[in-house]
Formats: C-alpha cells, sequence, structure tokens
C-alpha cells in the first residue's frame, strides 16, 4: 500500500468510527477552542500549510496557523472571567512557566510570537462554567483527527510531494513512504499530534467506533514515522482495549501506562548510552545532563538550548528530546518539582471514576517523552497543546473544587445515645387493625 492509500484508509475509517451520533457535546466556546488550538495548527503545519507557506513565513504565517487559536482563547478566558470563576490550582501552578519567561523575552531573543503560549494557557488556569463529560472531549478529539486526516488528503491528491516524501535512514514505515512537510521537515510533529489525540479519542466510545478510530489513528502514526509516536499510541490502544468497561482494569491499567512513561523517561534521563544511540539522541542526552550538572536550581532558561553554538547537531534540534531534561535544562530542578506538583493536584482534583482518563493522558505524554520533548510550558515547541489539553478536560470534569461539608456539632443527647449504645427507644409501628 503506497502513502497515499494509508491516508484513505485512515481517513474512512476514522470517518466512520467519528460517532457524530453520540449525545455528549463540548459546550460552544469549548469546542471551537479544541478545533482552534489544537486540530488547526497541525492541519495547516503538516499539510495545506505547505501549499502556502515555504517554511516559517514570518507574521504571515503566525496569523494563519495560531489566529483561530488566538481568538478561541480570548474569548473562553473573557467567557470564564465574566462567570465569576474559580482558579484551578494545578493549572495556575503550569502557568508560572510562561509568566517566568516573560523576562527572557523582554531582555532576550524572544519576540511577541514567543508571547502566545502564555495567551493559550490562560483559560486553563479558571474553571468552566458547565461540567464537561468525558464523552464529550472524546467526540470533539475524534473530529479532530477526521480533520487532520481529511487536511492530509486533500494534499494528498493535488501535491503528494508535499505530505508524502521518501524514507530516511532514521524514519521510515511499513508502507516504504512518511508523512513529511516543507514547514516541519518530518512527520514528527504529525505523528505526537496524533497520538495525543488518540488518548483522548478513545474516551467514550463503543466497541465499533472503537476498533475504527484506532485503526485510522495508528495508521497515521505509522506512517509518520516517529517512533515515539508509535510507542505511545500502541501503548495507549492495548491499554484501552484490555480495560474495557470494567472500572478496576481501567484504573489498573491507566496507572500501568503512568508508571511505563515514568520509567521509560527516567532510564532515558539518567543512564550514559552511547553518543550515536537512537539517532544521536544519546549526544544530546548527555549533553543536557552536563547543562543540568551546571545550573542545577533554577536552569538557563526557556531559549537556551535553541540558543548554543557547539556544534550543528544541537542547533538543527528544538530540544534535549526527554520528557525530564527539557523542564530541567530549562527551568532546573524548581520546573521540574512544579510539574510533579501540579500533575499530583491534577490527579487528586478528579472524581474516581473519571480519574483513569487523566492518568492514561498523562502517560501517553510521558512514552512521548521518552524520545522527545512534547511539554514546553514556555514556548510553543513540537506540541503546544500537549500540556493544556489534559488541564482543560481535567478542569472540565471536576467542574468545580470540592465544597467542604458543614458540620453539624452534635447535641448532648446524641452524644449520650452514642455512649449508651443507641439505647434511645426506637418507635414502634404496629399494623392499623381493621373493623
Amino acid at each position: 500500500m503506497s502513502g497515499v492509500g494509508a491516508i484513505t484508509l485512515a481517513l474512512v475509517c476514522l470517518i466512520l468510527g467519528c460517532g457524530l451520533k453520540y449525545p455528549a457535546r463540548l459546550p460552544r466556546l469549548e469546542a471551537f477552542w479544541f478545533q482552534a488550538c489544537i486540530t488547526w495548527p497541525v492541519i495547516v503545519k503538516a499539510a495545506i500549510g505547505s501549499l502556502i507557506f515555504v517554511g516559517d513565513s514570518g507574521t504571515s504565517f503566525t496569523l494563519v496557523t495560531y489566529g483561530p487559536a488566538i481568538a478561541a482563547s480570548v474569548f473562553l478566558l473573557v467567557s470564564r472571567v465574566l462567570s465569576h470563576p474559580k482558579v484551578y490550582a494545578p493549572a495556575l501552578i503550569l502557568f508560572a512557566f510562561p509568566v517566568l519567561a516573560v523576562p527572557f523575552l523582554v531582555f532576550g531573543r524572544g519576540g511577541p510570537v514567543d508571547l502566545l503560549p502564555l495567551l493559550f494557557f490562560a483559560p486553563a488556569v479558571l474553571y468552566p462554567k458547565t461540567t464537561t463529560s468525558l464523552d464529550a472531549w472524546g467526540r470533539s478529539a475524534r473530529t479532530g483527527l477526521v480533520l487532520i486526516a481529511a487536511s492530509f488528503a486533500s494534499v494528498a491528491y493535488t501535491s503528494p510531494a508535499n505530505v508524502i516524501g521518501a524514507c530516511r535512514l532514521d524514519k521510515c514505515s511499513a508502507f516504504g513512504e512518511v508523512l513529511t512537510s516543507p514547514i516541519t521537515n518530518n512527520g514528527n510533529f504529525a505523528g505526537i499530534s496524533v497520538a495525543l489525540l488518540l488518548s483522548v479519542a478513545l474516551l467514550g466510545v463503543r466497541r465499533f467506533s472503537f476498533v475504527l478510530t484506532a485503526a485510522g489513528a495508528l495508521l497515521l502514526v505509522e506512517l509518520a514515522g516517529s517512533r515515539a509516536a508509535e510507542l505511545s499510541a500502541i501503548t495507549v490502544t492495548v491499554a484501552f482495549l484490555i480495560a474495557g468497561q470494567s472500572s478496576k482494569r481501567r484504573s489498573f491499567m491507566g496507572k500501568a501506562v503512568l508508571a511505563a512513561g515514568l520509567v521509560g523517561t527516567l532510564i532515558t534521563a539518567l543512564y550514559p548510552f552511547a553518543q550515536t544511540f537512537a539517532t544521536n539522541r544519546g549526544y544530546l542526552w548527555n549533553r543536557a545532563r552536563e547543562l543540568t550538572g551546571e545550573h542545577p536550581i533554577l536552569g538557563w532558561g526557556p531559549f537556551y538550548w535553541g540558543d548554543q553554538g557547539d556544534t550543528t547537531a544541537l542547533i538543527a534540534n528544538y530540544s534535549p528530546h526527554n520528557f525530564w531534561l527539557e523542564l530541567i535544562v530549562s527551568t532546573g530542578f524548581t520546573g521540574a518539582a512544579l510539574v510533579v506538583i501540579a500533575g499530583v493536584l491534577l490527579l487528586r482534583s478528579q472524581p474516581p471514576e473519571s480519574r483513569y482518563a487523566t492518568v492514561l493522558i498523562i502517560g501517553s505524554i510521558l512514552l512521548i517523552g521518552v524520545l522527545e520533548s512534547p511539554i514546553q510550558p514556555a514556548l510553543l515547541g513540537l506540541a503546544p497543546f500537549a500540556h493544556v489539553l489534559p488541564l482543560m478536560i481535567a478542569a472540565g470534569v471536576a467542574s468545580a473544587p470540592p465544597t467542604k461539608t458543614e458540620k453539624v456539632r452534635p447535641t448532648r443527647l446524641h452524644q449520650l445515645n452514642d455512649r449508651a449504645g443507641s439505647v434511645l427507644p426506637r418507635p414502634v409501628i404496629r399494623p392499623e387493625r381493621r373493623v
């Protein structure tokens, strides 16, 4: 099967598995935010943007790619502010990252576009007006996957060289071709975006939709040639498959995926691999550990890694390609500790019946973080929505912080009754006599 055939088959599977008849839907503003902030940038950068722009074409590229996201974030933020909202603590902690990056923008080499993460993050700091279900988020994610696949197909039919390229030494697929883009240079961005969306898209689907949605997304991930995306997408799909509708299995599989992601990221962050391991990632990890030792508390700032002039390899890579090393190099162990604290608070804010979904989403991010850096809160980065989406879903499901139950002070009669072992007589109900 060719690359075009794989895209076509993936599109058909995703359309059939989308489940538009499912009743659960996000409120209009949240639905607009989802497609504008998460789906549209993927469509532009990985597909249709290649027909309009050559690489990053400055202001026009930024407006086309992120203009809808800017509008959606502003509308959603204003709506939540006007609804007398309450602050969502996990998001507020992570909001410190883009805020603390502002001095680097003012006194460093940053520009206005580097302020966008601050804007995209702002709505997540506040609870939404109404509760949103996991099924509703899953429906929006499936719609997003359909739109992304349709954009790939439209470009593949008209200008296939803009989305499909020959295999590279480090990237190839079972189809002998891979997704590519003149803007992103390879299919990493597309594959990772699809894998992250898959962890949400499988929420609340029936068996038929599950099979088709998973098949369509996995076809795109395989065609992207991203090993990190494949690791995450396959693991999450198997976890959902095993968990089924059992609450105990859901909880267990969520914890298993989270544990796998944690162990994997820590191994690649700590073990001294050979320099050439995993397409020279060994060199990047070793270099990141050197930098960590020099500024362990607060790190080097969000832009330092890309500004290094040591080697062309470092200039060509956007990050240390590891979840923890990215955080520690840019923000030190302080930043990594804040992420852990926010993650714990995030999970504690969830109702028990929906916590498994948040655990699976975080686990999928960590699995990608074994070989890539999906979380860069102060930058647009590889996947700008990777850290915002779990927060939006978790806050929507929780809806409002738990209220403390009012304590009723027991009377003297209640206290005596408790000590005496319920000695107060209970009323005796006698059957009514019939005349």
